[in-house]
């Protein structure tokens, strides 16, 4: 609702694992006050899952620039071993939905006293399997790599 009248610029949530995580903890206590048993019914996991999604969509049918962070998780094979793969902690179906889902790791490098950043696009809409990697990202880098690899122009940014 705070957000319902801004018409243009850049809308940045840091962190939508906050976010998620007080959704669901909000549904917990929610819906173990209506029930008998005092735990949550499966169903009503959907409705968090739906006020998430209309979040998300709403912020996404805005014209303006629209930007989720979230923490990584990292996913486990059957056995329960680390596979060193990584996922946003967010929503499960937030990336499905989203343009560009950019992973960023911070690689220490000997003989370096700091840390390089490295992000990878791991998903972008203008492009299958685009896997292009800029380090120490900014918004106006992202624009630039893009036009310069892809020819995409973002609204509202003037690439040099």
């Amino acid at each position: 609702m705070a957000l319902r009248d801004v018409k243009e610029g850049t809308i940045v949530i840091d962190s939508g694992t906050d976010i998620w995580d007080w959704m669901q903890d909000w549904m917990e206590k929610t819906a173990t006050k209506r029930t008998k048993t005092g735990g949550v019914y499966r169903f009503e996991w959907a409705r968090v899952k739906q006020r998430w999604r209309q979040l998300v969509l709403r912020l996404m049918a805005k014209p303006l620039h629209f930007i989720i962070t979230a923490q990584p998780q990292e996913i486990f094979d059957a056995e329960g071993r680390a596979t060193g793969t990584f996922r946003p902690r967010i929503q499960r179906a937030t990336p499905h939905i989203a343009d560009l889902v950019i992973h960023i790791e911070k690689v220490f490098e000997k003989g370096r006293t700091k840390p390089r950043h490295i992000a990878t696009l791991e998903k972008c809409r203008f492009q299958r399997a685009y896997n292009a990697k800029i380090e120490d990202i900014t918004f106006d880098k992202l624009c630039k790599k893009l036009k310069e690899d892809l020819g995409v122009t973002i609204k509202g940014v003037h690439v040099e």
